[in-house]
C-alpha cells in the first residue's frame, strides 16, 4: 500500500491498515511526518544544551466533538499511560473573549458545575442577549438564536439541499442588521473558526459546527490541547507505533504524477533528493491536501475518476500561526482567547500552562516564560497599524501588526502584563513564506466550505478499483477541514479498500454526528415537510421558550417608564387603564382568533390536489417556457421545470378557486360581473409573482401561496371593474367592458365583492401583517388613482408625479405579491426584501411600457381600444414627457379635451401618437422602463443564481419586449 502524503489522513490509513496487516510504505514530502500538526524547532535559540525554542504552523486544539482521532490517539503507545497519547491531552477550562473598550466575557468550555462556572455562562449569555458587553441589539440577538435554532433542527435533506446552497450571512440576515451583529454574531464566528467570510461559507457547515458546539457545551473536555509540543507529546511517538508495526516512512519525496493505465493507477512518478522515481504498489491512498491533488489531477485520472473533477474548484484561504516568545509569565486566560475586535481575526493560548512536563526554561537560552501562540484567521482585512491585509505586510509587519492588536485588546489594568513584557523572539510559520519582502505565499492554505462546494468533493473510495483519498477535503460527517476530518477520511479510505480486496477484517469505526435529543422529532417532522415541499418550521413550544424570556426582557424594562406615567396624575392613569384594558382585550381576542384558526384548519384536512386538467389561460407557463429557452444555465433546467409545474397547478387552483367564488356569489347581476371579469383571458403576472417568488427548489409548495396568488389576481380584476366605470371604458380584453353588458352599478358592487373576498383569502392565512401589508398596498392603489383623477388634463404635470401614481397603482401590487409569496414561504428576509423590490421596479417598468402601448400598441394584441386613458384626460408618463418637449402638442390635446368627438377620432390619435413619437416622449418612457428594469435585477444581486432569480431576471427582460 502506497500512501501518499504523511499528515493527519495519511497517518490515519497507515495506521489502521497496518493493523490489519498490509504493509505500508508513507512518501512525504517533508523531512518529517505530521503535516500542519507538527511542530519544530525555532532555528538559533538553543543554547548549553537546551532544546530549539518550539515553533507551529498553529496551536493544536482537541474540542470534545472529536471522536476519530483521540481514539487513534488512544491507541498509540505513550509511557506506560492507560490511553496512550490520548493521556497527554489537557482541559483548558475557559474561553476568554475581548474587545476594545466593550468589555469582555468569560465562557467555561464544559458544563458548568461549579456557582462561578454558571454565573459566568449566565453572565456572557445575558450581555449578548441584553445589549451588553459587545452592544448587539436585543431584538438582533434573539433573531440570531432563532436562527441558531433553525440550524440545528432541519432533516439531513434539507441541509443538502437547502443549507448548503445558502450562505451563513443570507440565512442570518445579517445585511440588514447592525454592524455589531455581523461582526460579532455572524462574520466573528466563522472567521475564528473556519477562516471563511460568512458571506461564502455554507449554512449547512454552519449548522454541522454549531451541532459540535452544542454537545461540547453540555459535557467535560469541550476545549483539549496537548501537554507539549506536539511532535514530542502525539506525533513522533505515532510515528514510532506505525514503525513497530511494520510501516515504512519515505521522507523528502513529493508526488509529481500519477500514471492511469487500463483503469488503473499504474504507478506515481516522485521526486526525492536524487531525482525523478517512480513508485508502484497495489494499491494508492492519497493524503495529499486539496491545492496538491488538484494538480495532479490530470486529463487520464479525471476521465478514469470523474468524481476528481471538482477538486481544482475547491476554495482555500489562509489560517496560519505565529509565537511570541516572552520573558515574563503571562496569564490572560485558562484557555483560548478570542479578540473579538481584530480585523486580522487573531485567537491565541498561552502554552506554557499546560506543559507541565516541558518547562519553558528548558528551550532557547532560557529567558523565555510564555509562548504566546497566536492564529490569524484573515489575511484580507486592512490592519490598524499600516491599513494593510496580512497578504500585503512584511515579515517585520506582520509582527507589529499582530502586537498592536493584542495589546489593543488589552489596554486596561488586565493587560498590563503583557503590554510590560518583552519579546524574546518571533516566529510566523515557515509555509508563509515572503518571495517578495511584502507579497507573501502561503504553501499550507486550509479549505474552507463555501456555498455548494460539498457537490465539489470527492468520497474516500474514487471510480479507481485502486485509489482511494484520506484527506480533510473528502467528504466526511466530520465536514469542516481539520484533523478530526482527515482521521475520519483516512478510516473510510480503509474500509473502501478492505471492500475493494474482501479481506476479512474489521471495518474501522466512522462515527456519525450526534444530534441533540431535542432535535429528533423536529428533524424528522422537517423530513416530512421537506418531501412535501414545505419550509423549516419550528413549533411555536421551542420558540416559546426564546419568546417568553423576551417577553419579560421587554415587560420588565417598560414597567418602570409605565409606572412612572401612571403616577404622573389621576387623569393620566384613567387613560392608561382604559388603553391598557384594550389593548389585554385585543391581545386575548388576537390569541382566540388564532387558536380557532388552527384548529379549523386542522378540522379541515388536508387541501385537495388540483385537478389534471391544464389552466384555462396560460401566458405565465409561456413566459416560464421563453425563459427556460433563453436560460444558458444548464444546471437550473431541472428547476426550471420544477417551477413550470408549480405554476401550473398554481394557475390551475386558481381557476378552480374563481370558479368557487362566481358559485358563491348570490346576487344575480354581480354575480355575472365577477364571472365576466374572472373568465376574461389574463397574462395572471401578479400570481406568477407571488409564485415564483415562493419557490424552494421543490415541486410542492406552502398552501398559503395559493391564498396570495388568488387574492392579488382578485384585487387586480377589481381594480379593472372600477377603473372601467371611472374612465367609462367600452372595451376590456378584447370584449365588451362589463359595465357595457351589466351596467356601472353592478360593475362596482361586482369589484366590492372581489375586494371582500381578496381581503378574506388572505385572512385565512392567519398573518394579520400580511393584511395590513395588502390594506397599505390597496391604500396606496387608491390614493394613486384620486391623484390621477384630480390631474386629469394637468399638462404640467410633473414626471416624478407621474412615477409616483404608478407605483402606486401598479407596482405597490406588485411588490405586496413577491414579498408576500416570500413571506409564506419560509425565506430569509434577505430574499423577502429582494424580492419586493423587484416586484416594486417590475411593476413600474411594467406600467411604463404599458403607457408606451397605450399610444404605439396594437389594438387587438392590447385587447382595448388605444388612446382611451389620454381621451379621458389620463396623462402617462410619455405624453407629459412629449408635451413639456413640444408646446404645441399641450395645445393640440388641451384642445381635444374641451372636444370630446376629436379626441375619440383615428385622424387625432395619430396625429398625437406621431407628435409624442418626434418629441422623445415614447424614447423617455422606454428609457425609464429600462432604468426600472435594471433596477429590479440589481435588487436580486445578492441571491444566489437559482430558479427564482433566473425566472424574475427573465420577467423583467421579456415586460420590456411585451406587445401587450
Amino acid at each position: 500500500m502506497a500512501v501518499l502524503g504523511g499528515g493527519i489522513g495519511g497517518l490515519t490509513a497507515a495506521h489502521e491498515l497496518a493493523e490489519r496487516g498490509f504493509s505500508v510504505v508513507v512518501y512525504e514530502a517533508r523531512a518529517e511526518a505530521g503535516g500542519k500538526s507538527r511542530s519544530g524547532g525555532l532555528p538559533g535559540p538553543g543554547r548549553d544544551g537546551r532544546r530549539d525554542l518550539p515553533c507551529e504552523h498553529g496551536f493544536r486544539f482537541f474540542p470534545g466533538w472529536y471522536k476519530h482521532l483521540t481514539d487513534s490517539m488512544a491507541r498509540i503507545p505513550y509511557r506506560g499511560q492507560p490511553r496512550g497519547v490520548a493521556d497527554n491531552l489537557v482541559h483548558a477550562r475557559h474561553t476568554l473573549g475581548l474587545t476594545m473598550g466593550r468589555g469582555s466575557w468569560r465562557l467555561p468550555t464544559s458544563a458548568p458545575n461549579t456557582i462561578t462556572d454558571l454565573g459566568a455562562a449566565f453572565d456572557m449569555l445575558l450581555g449578548t442577549l441584553t445589549d451588553g458587553h459587545v452592544r448587539v441589539p436585543r431584538e438582533e440577538s434573539w433573531h440570531y438564536v432563532d436562527r441558531v435554532l433553525a440550524v440545528l433542527t432541519p432533516c439531513e435533506e434539507r441541509l443538502f439541499d437547502e443549507y448548503e446552497n445558502t450562505s451563513w450571512w443570507e440565512f442570518v440576515g445579517a445585511s440588514s442588521r447592525s454592524p455589531e451583529f455581523q461582526r460579532y454574531l455572524v462574520s466573528g464566528l466563522t472567521k475564528n473558526l473556519v477562516a471563511c467570510r460568512a458571506q461564502e461559507l455554507s449554512a449547512r457547515t454552519v449548522g454541522i459546527y454549531l451541532n459540535h458546539l452544542f454537545f461540547d457545551l453540555t459535557r467535560d473536555g469541550a476545549d483539549r490541547v496537548l501537554s507539549g509540543p506536539s511532535t514530542d507529546v502525539f506525533l513522533r511517538p505515532w510515528i514510532e507505533h506505525l514503525q513497530a508495526l511494520g510501516v515504512e516512512f519515505r521522507t523528502g519525496v513529493s508526488a509529481e504524477e500519477i500514471d492511469v493505465e487500463d483503469g488503473l493507477i499504474s504507478g506515481v512518478r516522485v521526486r526525492t533528493a536524487g531525482g525523478s522515481e517512480r513508485v508502484e504498489a497495489d494499491v494508492y491512498v492519497s493524503a495529499l491536501p486539496s491545492e496538491v491533488m488538484a494538480r495532479l489531477c490530470s486529463r487520464s485520472l479525471v476521465e478514469a475518476a470523474p468524481s476528481l473533477a471538482g477538486i481544482g474548484r475547491l476554495r482555500t484561504d489562509w489560517m496560519n500561526g505565529a509565537q511570541f516568545y516572552l520573558d515574563r509569565e503571562v496569564s490572560i486566560a485558562p484557555g483560548h482567547t478570542i479578540y473579538l475586535d481584530s480585523p486580522w481575526s487573531i485567537t491565541s493560548i498561552s502554552q506554557g500552562q499546560f506543559w507541565a512536563q516541558y518547562p519553558l526554561e528548558r528551550f532557547g537560552d532560557g529567558r523565555v516564560r510564555t509562548i504566546l501562540s497566536i492564529d490569524i484567521s484573515d489575511w484580507n482585512t486592512p490592519g490598524i497599524l499600516f491599513g494593510k491585509p496580512a497578504r500585503a505586510c512584511t515579515h517585520e509587519e506582520i509582527r507589529a501588526e499582530v502586537w498592536a492588536q493584542l495589546t489593543g485588546h488589552l489596554a486596561g489594568p488586565e493587560g498590563r502584563e503583557l503590554r510590560e513584557a518583552t519579546v524574546l523572539a518571533f516566529y510566523l510559520d515557515e509555509a508563509v513564506q515572503f518571495a517578495l519582502p511584502d507579497r507573501p505565499i502561503n504553501h499550507e492554505p486550509l479549505l474552507i466550505n463555501t456555498v455548494g462546494s460539498w457537490a465539489l468533493r470527492p468520497e474516500a473510495v474514487t471510480e479507481i478499483p485502486n485509489l482511494f483519498l484520506a484527506a480533510d477535503y473528502v467528504r466526511t460527517h466530520s465536514d469542516v477541514a481539520s484533523m478530526e476530518a482527515a482521521n475520519e477520511a483516512g478510516r473510510r479510505a480503509v474500509n473502501g479498500i478492505l471492500d475493494a480486496t474482501s479481506v476479512d477484517a474489521p471495518a474501522c469505526v466512522v462515527h456519525r454526528n450526534e444530534v441533540p435529543a431535542f432535535a429528533v422529532p423536529l428533524r424528522a417532522w422537517d423530513k416530512v415537510r421537506y418531501r412535501n415541499g414545505l419550509p423549516h418550521w419550528l413549533p411555536s413550544p421551542l420558540r416559546a421558550t426564546g419568546g417568553l424570556l423576551r417577553l419579560a426582557d421587554r415587560g420588565l424594562r417598560a414597567m418602570g417608564a409605565a409606572a412612572e406615567r401612571m403616577a404622573s396624575g389621576p387623569s393620566d392613569l384613567d387613560a392608561h387603564v382604559v388603553d391598557l384594558d384594550w389593548k389585554a382585550s385585543a391581545v386575548l381576542t388576537s390569541v382566540r382568533y388564532g387558536i380557532d384558526k388552527a384548529l379549523e384548519l386542522f378540522e379541515r384536512g388536508p387541501t385537495p390536489p388540483p385537478s389534471a386538467r391544464p389552466p384555462k389561460h396560460a401566458p405565465g407557463l409561456r413566459t416560464l417556457e421563453e425563459v427556460s429557452r433563453r436560460n444558458e444555465l444548464a444546471t437550473l433546467e431541472r428547476d426550471l421545470q420544477g417551477m413550470r409545474a408549480l405554476v401550473e397547478r398554481g394557475l390551475v387552483r386558481l381557476d378552480e378557486a374563481f370558479a368557487a367564488l362566481v358559485h358563491a356569489t348570490s346576487h344575480g347581476p354581480m354575480q355575472d360581473v365577477v364571472r365576466g371579469i374572472l373568465e376574461l383571458p389574463g397574462k395572471r403576472n401578479r400570481a406568477l409573482a407571488a409564485y415564483v417568488a415562493a419557490y424552494r427548489g421543490k415541486g410542492a409548495v406552502v398552501p398559503a401561496v395559493h391564498n396570495i396568488a388568488l387574492a392579488v389576481e382578485l384585487v387586480h380584476a377589481a381594480t379593472l371593474l372600477h377603473d372601467d366605470v371611472i374612465d367609462q371604458a367600452d372595451v376590456r380584453r378584447g370584449s365588451p367592458a362589463p359595465r357595457i353588458t351589466f351596467g356601472n352599478a353592478a360593475s362596482i358592487l361586482g369589484g366590492d365583492e372581489l375586494f371582500v373576498s381578496a381581503v378574506e383569502s388572505v385572512t385565512e392565512i392567519g398573518r394579520p401583517d400580511l393584511v395590513e401589508s395588502m390594506m397599505a398596498a390597496m391604500r396606496s392603489m387608491l390614493a394613486a388613482e384620486a391623484s390621477q383623477l384630480d390631474n386629469r388634463g394637468q399638462l404640467h404635470l410633473d414626471l416624478e408625479r407621474c412615477l409616483e401614481i404608478n407605483r402606486g397603482k401598479t407596482a405597490s401590487l406588485f411588490r405586496w405579491a413577491a414579498a408576500s409569496g416570500a413571506i409564506v414561504a419560509g425565506h430569509v428576509p434577505e430574499r423577502v426584501t429582494a424580492a419586493g423590490a423587484w416586484g416594486e421596479h417590475f411593476g413600474m417598468a411594467y406600467q411604463l411600457v404599458d403607457d408606451v402601448l397605450d399610444l404605439a400598441g396594437d389594438p387587438s394584441a392590447m385587447g382595448k381600444t388605444l388612446f382611451t386613458d389620454l381621451a379621458e384626460g389620463k396623462l402617462t408618463y410619455p405624453v407629459v414627457a412629449a408635451a413639456q418637449a413640444d408646446r404645441s402638442l399641450q395645445e393640440l390635446i388641451e384642445a381635444a379635451l374641451h372636444d370630446p368627438q376629436r379626441a375619440h377620432s383615428a385622424a387625432w390619435a395619430s396625429e398625437v401618437r406621431d407628435r409624442v413619437r418626434r418629441s422623445g416622449g415614447i424614447d423617455a418612457a422606454q428609457a425609464r422602463a429600462r432604468d426600472h428594469a435594471d433596477q429590479a435585477r440589481a435588487a436580486l444581486a445578492s441571491l444566489p443564481m437559482d430558479a427564482s432569480r433566473a425566472v424574475f431576471e427573465g420577467l423583467t427582460e421579456l415586460s420590456l419586449e411585451r406587445a401587450a
